[in-house]
């Protein structure tokens, strides 16, 4: 490139009325909004091709993928290029050796000659265009510029001497997107208004920001959302974050059962002898759940996913303070229930992140690993138990409620760099941003026809449901509006009645009791117990893991069946048991109360196998998209409802009932049987828009009649809408390249007339 091809200071930028003679040769509008988005992208393409010493840019860039941006919004043919530009820089070598110490010394060379003029002394062309692209930015953001161009042509600013190290041309023309975050190449550009406008400097500067202008040229690299992690392996750490966050329910689901039996417990907050007493304790923990789940309906659909969550965590952590420094039963009551709204809050919430942030294979899998997570927390809190009950002291009890932290602190550190729910953003708003993770978790680019599609069906569901949204006073009246079509409260009760189950199938009997149960209706010693009660843990942990790879092959309503027969099984003979064991003339209690145990350990094996995970799952998949969030919280607080009353009456229930007590679970268990049979669809291996169309194009309340609703592969109907949506998806992208080239013509046409 010789010195006269390459553009001097004074460069002239074209006024407004040049620009609206170029948008209407490219046979677009005129437009206020339209010009002066073409006119940043009409001027840096200019740039790209002074750099790159091509006279005719546009030749080189004709053959695209995909033009990129919205394809509902109108493109400009500068715009495809600038975008295709930014991959070519990102992909570039770094610097030469020589040039190194010149770019790290402000790009003066010996001869004193301006940094802008380096392109005689061998600059790779792309760090040319950082700096030209760095020097038009500053005119964009200079008054000077936004006041003279509306009625003139105006010079380009002479830039004063970067005081950082320059990016790439990318880089540098989107640092910022509006909320002051870090720009993608999908986000919105700065410039862009439709009446009055108005000069607008950085949120910050570029130094500072958090998308720093560190370049790969000089050894190091541009920092990346999410560490530079993607696909499986970004999809693996949100599993972490959410497991994480179930491990810490089932971790306090499970360390209570064995503190209200530690004498020194019992002593400091003199609770000896007062069943009742020790049972509200305990029970209340769950009523903050119950009003965690019913702040997460009013403000988690405000703050998003991760914020609620961080927020949750926070209140746990506070409550689980006040627990370890009780020494009364008042501070004690209180940490419970300031502990038990945070998890309310993270459990309301964890699911639906989780099954909003998976491919449609794994989103099954992965929530139920969330609900292993819950599991090993619960089988964790029992082994600790029963390896501090050997000690005596504070520490017994003490040490097992602060073990909480190590979650806690997991949490805080995973949660704040993954990605917000794509779908979420979308009904915020924030379309480009949720096309960027949706293509980060894919693994895909962003033109790929695959995620132009799952991008378009979740803006169409948003926009739809939007439309057909029903507030809450209208909705707890049984009034819903023009949703009516979607089974809103249908699929709500559907979804609170997974939850209602989970609880009434007994499993809180044995969760929060089972110590409890083993010493006063088996009649074993307190050592026993907790070790009993620890080993019946890993089983349940182990039923856990075979739903992993069961979910989706065998699918939610067949497993939920098998799950209900098996736990009425269980309870039939518990109760049987029970019966003769509490028989003061009969010959064989110990045999008896060995076989109790032995099914109590087999209730646990079928509980873990569907009913510990599947109905946690129902809620996310079965409410549609605008009330995904409300179904799940208010599935969750039915749960935390269900749990207080089966934790509230279980002490005094086998105080006062004895084995009569267990008929109560045996009959519910029994009843699950058909109301799972004939109400509840099939959700396994279908999108969460697919169990959205099922709703809508099936009225019938029974669901056993309806092969959509029972067969466990995807129905080929949805596999071919969304078919067509990909292929109708490239057609449009090819026709869109088409166009461009076009209208590259045109220009070209235009300019030598």
């Amino acid at each position: 490139m010789t010195q006269e091809s390459y553009p001097v200071m004074g460069n002239t930028l074209p006024g407004i009325s040049t620009l609206k003679s170029k948008a209407s040769a490219c046979g677009y509008g005129e437009s206020c909004a339209e010009v002066w988005r073409f006119a940043l992208f009409s001027l840096l393409a200019c740039l790209i091709r002074w750099d790159t010493g091509n006279d005719d840019g546009t030749k080189e860039y004709s053959n695209l993928d995909f033009i990129g941006g919205n394809i509902i919004e109108p493109l400009f043919p500068v715009e495809c290029l600038v975008y295709e530009y930014h991959t070519v820089i990102q992909t570039a070598s770094v610097l030469p050796e020589a040039d190194s110490a010149r770019f790290n010394s402000g790009l003066i060379d010996e001869t004193g000659d301006p940094w802008w003029q380096s392109a005689n002394h061998g600059l790779y062309r792309e760090l040319r265009i950082s700096i030209r692209a760095y020097q038009l930015l500053s005119t964009l953001w200079d008054e000077v510029y936004f006041t003279q161009a509306k009625t003139q042509d105006v010079q380009i600013k002479a830039p004063a001497r970067p005081s950082f190290p320059l990016g790439n041309a990318g880089d540098m023309i989107s640092v910022f997107n509006a909320h002051g975050s870090p720009r993608s190449r999908m986000d919105p550009l700065p410039v862009r208004n439709t009446g009055n406008i108005t000069p607008r400097s950085p949120p910050c500067s570029a130094s500072t920001a958090g998308y720093s202008a560190t370049e790969s040229r000089i050894g190091k690299h541009t920092m990346k959302p999410y560490f530079g992690i993607t696909g499986g392996w970004l999809t693996f750490w949100v599993t972490v974050a959410c497991a994480t966050d179930m491990m810490l329910f089932g971790y306090d689901q499970g360390v209570f059962s064995g503190v209200i039996v530690t004498s020194d417990f019992l002593d400091v907050l003199d609770l000896n002898g007062k069943t009742s007493l020790v049972g509200t304790v305990t029970a209340l923990y769950d009523v903050g759940c119950f009003f965690g789940a019913v702040a997460a309906v009013l403000f988690g659909e405000r703050l998003g996913r991760k914020l609620t969550i961080i927020c949750g965590t926070t209140i746990m952590s506070i409550g689980a303070l006040l627990q370890i420094t009780a020494y009364s039963v008042p501070q004690m009551i209180v940490g419970r229930i300031v502990a038990g709204i945070g998890n309310g809050i993270n459990t309301a919430t964890a699911p639906v992140w989780q099954g909003e942030t998976s491919q449609v294979k794994w989103r099954g899998k992965l929530v139920v690993i969330e609900l292993v997570a819950n599991i090993a927390g619960f089988s964790l809190s029992n082994w600790v138990n029963f390896a501090f009950s050997f000690l005596s002291g504070p520490v017994s009890w003490r040490f097992p409620l602060a073990f909480q932290f190590v979650f806690i602190l997991i949490i805080f550190g995973t949660v704040p760099w993954l990605p917000e729910s794509p779908r979420w953003l979308i009904s915020h708003s924030r379309t480009d941003e949720a096309l960027q993770i949706i293509a980060d978790l894919e693994q895909k680019d962003v033109n790929d026809s695959y995620i132009i599609t799952q991008h378009g069906e979740i803006v169409a569901a948003v926009q739809y449901e939007r439309e057909h949204s029903v507030p809450w006073s209208q909705l707890l009246r049984g009034k819903t509006g023009d949703q009516s079509g979607t089974g809103a409260i249908r699929r709500l009760i559907l979804g609170m009645g997974s939850q209602a189950m989970q609880q009434l199938a007994g499993i809180n009997v044995t969760s929060y009791y089972l110590p409890t149960v083993l010493m006063q209706s088996v009649g074993l010693s307190n050592r026993l117990a907790r070790l009993l009660t620890a080993c019946n843990s890993v089983s349940y942990l182990v039923a856990g893991f075979f739903t992993i790879p069961s979910v989706e092959r065998w699918g939610r309503r067949r497993l939920l069946i098998i799950g209900a027969a098996g736990q009425f099984f269980c309870y039939l003979l518990i109760t049987i048991l029970i019966r003769f064991n509490e028989k003061p003339d009969y010959p064989h209690q110990t045999e008896v109360a060995s076989a109790s145990v032995a099914f109590f350990f087999l209730y646990y094996v079928f509980f873990g196998l569907a009913f510990q995970s599947i109905t946690w799952l129902l809620p996310v998949e079965l409410n549609s998209l605008s009330m995904r969030t409300k179904g799940a919280a208010v599935g969750t607080a039915t749960n935390w409802a269900m749990n207080f009353m089966v934790v509230e009456v279980t002490p005094i229930g086998i105080a006062n009932l004895g084995w009569q007590f267990y008929i109560i679970w045996t009959v519910l268990n029994f009843a699950f049987v058909p109301t799972i049979y004939f109400f509840y669809p099939e959700t396994s291996n279908r999108t969460l828009e697919d169990i959205d169309r099922y709703f809508r194009d099936n009225k019938s309340i029974f669901v056993n009649n309806t092969p959509e609703g029972l067969c466990v592969e995807r129905p080929a109907r949805y596999a071919e809408i969304e078919q067509s949506l990909v292929d109708s998806n490239a057609g449009m992208l090819q026709a869109k390249k088409m166009q461009i080239e076009e209208g590259f013509a045109t220009v070209e046409q235009h300019e030598a007339a």
